[in-house]
């Protein structure tokens, strides 16, 4: 109805265009009240199903009442000149997107960040019934960028189920291909470069593996490339007009709810944002600062909720101190040498081909090129802990999967828009556009350790990659698109249908095991485990729950087998209750003090930590190996 509303209100016109740019701005407007309903009901205890439901239903009435106050007849959509080619080159795209959501509603989310992190703070928030920080063994519950997970938080109150938790993502996705048809355009590219910007986009890698997990780069990448649409926007209108308010607030709520999103939009973003403001104050000199000043306002207000629990907590509205290796994402040196070696080692990532003489000949080259700066590829100060830098593996992985082909093609339009003058005088905007993207991945690789599995976080940056592409490889050669596109199909049918955490076909098929078999695909040792366990907690009647766990763990997996094992119900007094034991340092203050388990699951238990809880539950009841074989066993202790 947000859509509706906004498309009769201000976009009531025949373009196509005009009605993608009122699903973007809709989509901004519901994620704007979804932050401000989980704050204002964190605030008073309130995130359970009653006011939750309130909540989504309060709209309608006024929603309703706009509908009915808009007099102007809606202007019929005028067609696009679609011909058979591109008739059929979408008909491919909605397929992959179809099938993709088939998959992201039938599997269980089981990616190792979702198990650890994404949703065990949906868990205890929901539990908690507030977005408070609370005692917990893996920080990043805490301090990382929450809207996703805000998103799914809602979805599994709702339903009492992780089911829609995938489907965040995928909506994401079909968003992201919208706006990548828009800014083609905005480009100045053919209709023939929009379809193939829309193929180009659907049959990304990381994009298929990731459109059908929790992970949160598709969510921001679709706020960035909305964003982007509305800075446009709001810059070529007048600045008191109506057209560029709307776009003008628009963008500064995209700007916002990406940052909430992931971190990795304030790097993304900043070129973009710092050119639009140039231009506003070139432009509109001293009139220009109130409409920056509220755009700034804007984007703390999307994130005020998530900046003051974080300073609370961490004393850092953004990136905590003092947790710890593994909790210190950005470089100890910034001098140039590392700023290029870091660059060159991300671009690598996504030499993911079966051609090992050349990536191994490649990885040569760049180790010579380290030789020659003076720099260790492998510098602690620059790159992750005890990551090598080595020629990635050629597998399919939501972690780690690169854009081989993804990349040639960024390389050819790059080499494109250098070379040929005359390319650059019929679009000139394409320059400055290739410009910030570069400018992008620059401010990403001069601020981020470097890590294996920064393929995944690349996904943005091929997401502002796409528009660029399809203007570029349909340039003159018509033809050609054509061919890409049967390569970029060819090329994306085994991420689509080969993802090994989750199968389609055989006895581990997602359509022939249950969801919560289907989250030990990975470690189906812990499966066993916790399957134990949730049958004795079942059989027990313990229903307050102690958590003995070392940072990374997998948390959620718990509480999927218990829950399963035992139900769930609305009366508090039967209801389950899990928390921390052990916390890290900082939220150790959060430890509640009334929490008297009646059961201990400890996950990798230590000499130590057995001996801490034998004392008080006697010998474990359950004891188990880890598929990690460094790792000591788990232990399941029953009062």
């Amino acid at each position: 109805m947000m859509v509706v509303v906004i498309r009769r209100r201000w976009f009531n016109t025949s373009q196509f265009d005009d009605r993608i740019r009122a699903v973007l701005l809709g989509s901004i407007a519901w994620g704007c009240y979804l932050v401000l309903v989980s704050e204002t009901l964190s605030l008073f205890k309130a995130l359970s199903p009653g006011p939750l439901i309130v909540s989504w239903l309060l709209p309608i009435p006024l929603l309703g009442w706009q509908l009915r106050s808009q007099r102007t007849p809606v202007e019929r959509l005028e067609p696009l000149p679609l011909l058979s080619h591109h008739v059929a080159m979408l008909t491919v795209a909605a397929v992959i997107v179809a099938c993709l959501g088939t998959i992201a509603w039938v599997a269980a989310p089981n990616t190792w960040d979702s198990m650890t992190y994404h949703l065990p703070r949906v868990m205890h928030w929901a539990q908690n019934q507030s977005l408070a920080s609370y005692a917990t063994h893996e920080p990043r519950q805490l301090y990382m960028s929450p809207w996703a997970e805000f998103t799914a938080t809602h979805f599994q109150i709702l339903s009492n189920s992780d089911r829609f938790a995938n489907l965040i993502q995928w909506f994401s996705m079909i968003g992201g291909l919208l706006a990548t048809w828009v800014l083609v355009g905005k480009l100045g590219g053919s209709l023939q470069g929009r379809v193939l910007s829309v193929l180009i986009a659907v049959t990304i890698p990381m994009g298929l593996l990731q459109a059908v997990s929790t992970q949160t780069d598709h969510a921001v990448g679709f706020y960035i490339l909305a964003t982007l649409i509305l800075l446009s926007d709001a810059e070529t209108a007048d600045l008191g007009s109506r057209q560029g308010k709307v776009s003008s607030l628009g963008a500064a709520a995209g700007t916002g709810l990406a940052a909430l999103t992931k971190a990795t939009a304030y790097l993304f973003l900043a070129p973009f944002l710092a050119v639009f403001a140039g231009r506003m104050l070139w432009r509109h000199r001293m009139a220009a600062w109130r409409p920056l000043l509220t755009f700034g306002a804007i984007v703390l207000l999307v994130n005020l909720g998530h900046y003051s629990r974080n300073s609370l907590l961490y004393k850092s509205p953004l990136t905590p101190v003092g947790l710890g290796q593994y909790h210190e994402y950005g470089l100890q040196s910034h001098h140039p040498a590392m700023l290029l070696s870091n660059a060159s080692r991300s671009a690598a990532v996504h030499l993911t081909l079966p051609a090992p003489t050349f990536v191994n000949q490649s990885f040569d080259q760049l180790r010579r090129l380290h030789q020659w700066l003076g720099v260790d590829p492998e510098d602690p100060r620059t790159t992750w802990p005890g990551m090598r830098f080595a020629p990635p593996p050629v597998l399919v992985h939501e972690d780690f999967s690169g854009n081989f082909l993804h990349g040639l093609l960024i390389l050819g339009a790059l080499a494109l828009i250098g070379c040929r003058p005359q390319f650059r005088r019929e679009h000139p905007k394409i320059a400055l556009y290739a410009l910030l993207v570069i400018t992008s991945f620059l401010l990403f690789a001069g601020y981020l350790k470097w890590a294996p599995w920064h393929a995944r976080l690349h996904l943005s940056l091929f997401w502002l990659w796409a528009p660029l592409l399809g203007v570029a490889w349909t340039w003159r050669i018509r033809p050609l698109g054509t061919i890409l596109a049967t390569l970029l199909v060819a090329q994306a049918l085994p991420f689509l249908a080969s993802n090994p955490l989750h199968p389609l076909w055989g006895d581990r098929s997602i359509f022939a095991t249950s969801r919560t078999s289907q989250l030990f695909l990975a470690r189906p040792q812990l499966g066993t485990f916790y399957t134990a366990v949730a049958a004795r907690l079942a059989s027990s009647g313990c229903r307050d729950i102690g958590l003995s766990m070392p940072p990374d763990a997998w948390e959620y997996p718990l509480w999927a087998a218990v829950r399963e094992a035992v139900g769930t119900t609305a009366s508090k007094e039967n209801s389950l209750r899990f928390e921390s034991l052990e916390p890290e340092a900082t939220s150790r203050k959060l430890l509640d003090p009334t929490f008297v388990p009646c059961a201990v699951v400890c996950v990798r238990c230590a000499p130590h930590r057995r001996d801490l809880y034998v004392p008080l539950f006697g010998e474990p009841v359950v004891v188990s190996g880890d598929d990690l074989a460094h790792s000591p066993h788990h232990m399941f202790f029953l009062r």
